[in-house]
């Protein structure tokens, strides 16, 4: 998975990530190696579940065997692009008419490397014919340089504004490091994608096994505690004591939350920085009144009788009709005191989510009190 180590290149493909069209490279095997932003409003299928995957087993496979046929004929065959018209099936079953624009891309020895597809947004049939006509034109030659492939593409996915000076500089600058055009979708593309999601799948199997013994917890920590140390400093001004402290809050609240932990499209990465954004929010509101806008608007009018009735021992032997949810979320948003946002990131569900189960639990326990 080696690859050259850049700041442009992350640059790059952050770039491309956030680009309106959408753009994908599949392996020789047809399975996605990187896929853009852009493909999950257009299919609605995330990333996350795009990777490794072929796109007929998501949106794809509706049109006869001839069309296929002729698909691959043309790409893996005459190994030259095909551009064509396709029937798909997003992630609801609703169809939709892809204009396909699809070319094999060889590795320095010639060989097919991957299969690239790109899908500009269009709103005029004039200007898809002619972008088709110069992808035709552009990725039959094999020799191209990877920076001058990139630099095409770009201002054809992005219409509204074609690349700045700057990234023209910036892909200028790849383009020395990595010529070839198959290297240098590897480099900036795909063996970033293959990093990101077998940290992901590292991070699952370290989970799971946290969860069954808390010790295993130390690996986590180990592996991510530099990067969520370097997030305080930032926010803090380089403070490194109050850094420290809350570097370990931050991973208290996500071991004893641990078990409600369940891995999703997001890293646990991601959830460890929404955790530590939500101890550094909470740091700052302690000593500060909250403005009327900041304030959280879900809690009731009456909420610290609420309060005092939880701690109750009438009110406490009454929370057994509660599911485990739901005495959870009384717990930490009652006892613990905290706020909406902060039980959502530690137990990784929606805002909404979290202020529906507190409503349920709330109007649960009043009718058991009146029951009683």
């Amino acid at each position: 998975m080696d690859s050259i180590a850049s700041p442009s290149i992350d640059l790059l493909r952050n770039t491309f990530d956030a680009l309106p069209g959408a753009f994908f490279l599949t392996d020789k095997n047809s399975q996605v190696v990187y896929v853009n932003k852009a493909v999950e409003k257009r299919t609605g299928f995330a990333v996350a579940e795009v990777i490794g995957k072929k796109p007929r087993e998501l949106w794809g496979g509706n049109m006869t065997p001839d069309f296929y046929h002729e698909l691959w004929k043309q790409i893996k065959q005459k190994q030259l692009p095909f551009v064509g018209e396709a029937v798909n099936r997003n992630k609801n079953g609703e169809a939709f008419v892809d204009q396909l624009q699809i070319a094999p891309i060889f590795d320095e020895s010639g060989a097919i490397a991957y299969y690239i597809e790109i899908q500009p947004e269009f709103d005029k049939p004039s200007r898809t014919a002619r972008f088709q006509t110069e992808f035709q034109s552009a990725l039959s030659q094999q020799q191209i340089f990877g920076s001058d492939i990139i630099e095409w593409m770009l201002p054809w996915l992005d219409p509204q504004s074609g690349p700045l000076q700057r990234t023209k500089e910036m892909i200028k600058d790849l383009g020395q490091a990595t010529k070839h055009l198959g290297s240098f979708l590897a480099d900036v593309f795909v063996l970033p994608t293959q990093r990101f999601f077998y940290a992901r799948e590292e991070d699952r199997e370290l989970i799971l096994m946290a969860q069954e013994d808390s010790h295993a917890f130390k690996k986590l920590y180990i592996k991510y505690k530099k990067e969520i140390h370097r997030y305080f400093l930032h926010h803090l001004r380089g403070n490194n004591v109050l850094a420290e402290d809350l570097l370990q809050e931050t991973f208290y609240r996500a071991l004893r939350y641990l078990s409600s932990f369940r891995s999703t499209n997001a890293s646990y990465r991601t959830y460890l920085l929404r955790v530590a954004h939500s101890v550094l929010i909470n740091y700052y509101r302690k000593d500060q009144p909250l403005l009327i806008e900041e304030k959280d608007f879900d809690r009731p009018d009456n909420h610290r009788e609420f309060k005092d009735a939880v701690n109750e021992d009438r009110v406490r032997q009454s929370m057994i009709f509660l599911s485990e949810a739901e005495q959870q979320l009384v717990q930490m948003y009652y006892e613990e005191e905290l706020s909406v946002h902060e039980i959502a990131s530690l137990l990784n569900k929606t805002e909404n989510a979290v202020k529906l189960g507190l409503s349920r639990a709330r109007k649960r326990l009043k009718e058991v009190l009146q029951e009683n």
